[in-house]
């Protein structure tokens, strides 16, 4: 199998005929909408229309912004509830059935609550770009195969193919979920995710949004840190890993 064939199959076009009500989804709470909202009337549109999940068996009760809730409804993230998020491991861990989905809202949970106390504290980030940083903790998974990492590790590496990463998958099912959906998502933003789950480094070839400055270095260090690996992908993966095997966790109030 090539890996143009690998990806079509991921991207899995027809899927959406699974999931009619939500083939043409759209946003249109816009950045300069958002931005002017006060504090108060920001955290009552999130919790207005966004998307509840009432039980988190690590975080309690988790609502979604209104973006992060369209993403969430797409046939593309709603797969994620089919992968393991740690592959085979249940064979021998018989409570590590939870799921890639659930890992997902996790991550864009910390997210957005680590750069709404950063934001609280003093940092520079608007109310809009916190929602794509939740956006892009929701995302940063998008492309994996089944049995997650073994998937890319073991799998392709048997059939030959050696250049593939889930990542870079996340950022192409990005792109098809906003053309999929008609999700009304300007191109800026739809880098800057990118950039966020990515990890990129300002100041590099490798970023998608060329508007970054050195002041916001932190904003992509929050989903994806390749500067020190300390970031909320792996924060809520230790602490519900730890949970579903049985081991002692991480305190998740260090958020």
């Amino acid at each position: 199998m090539q890996p143009d064939s690998l990806e079509r199959l991921l991207l899995l076009p027809n899927f959406s005929k699974l999931c009619n009500s939500h083939s043409r989804s759209s946003i249109t709470w816009l950045p300069h909408t958002v931005n002017s909202l006060s504090e108060s009337k920001y955290e009552k549109h999130r919790q207005t229309n966004g998307q509840l999940i009432p039980v988190d068996p690590v975080h309690g009760p988790i609502v979604l912004g209104p973006l992060a809730a369209v993403f969430y409804r797409t046939p593309a993230v709603q797969r994620l509830r089919h992968l393991h998020q740690l592959g085979a491991s249940h064979y021998v861990f018989s409570g590590a059935r939870h799921d890639r989905l659930a890992h997902s809202v996790g991550v864009a949970y910390l997210a957005w609550q680590l750069g709404n106390n950063l934001r609280l504290r003093g940092a520079r980030i608007c109310f809009w770009d916190l929602e794509l940083l939740e956006v892009a903790g929701l995302l940063h998974d998008l492309g994996h195969g089944a049995f997650s990492h073994v998937f890319e590790h073991l799998f392709l590496k048997e059939i030959d193919i050696l250049n593939w990463h889930h990542q870079h998958m996340s950022l192409k099912l990005l792109d098809h979920c906003v053309l999929q959906h008609n999700i009304l998502l300007d191109y800026d933003s739809t880098c800057k995710i990118k950039d966020m789950i990515s990890g990129a480094v300002v100041d590099s070839s490798k970023t998608h949004w060329s508007g970054w400055t050195a002041k916001d270095q932190w904003q992509l260090q929050i989903v994806a840190n390749v500067t020190n690996g300390i970031d909320v992908d792996k924060l809520d993966y230790l602490m519900r890993d730890a949970l579903s095997v049985g081991v002692c966790g991480v305190d998740r109030t260090v958020i």
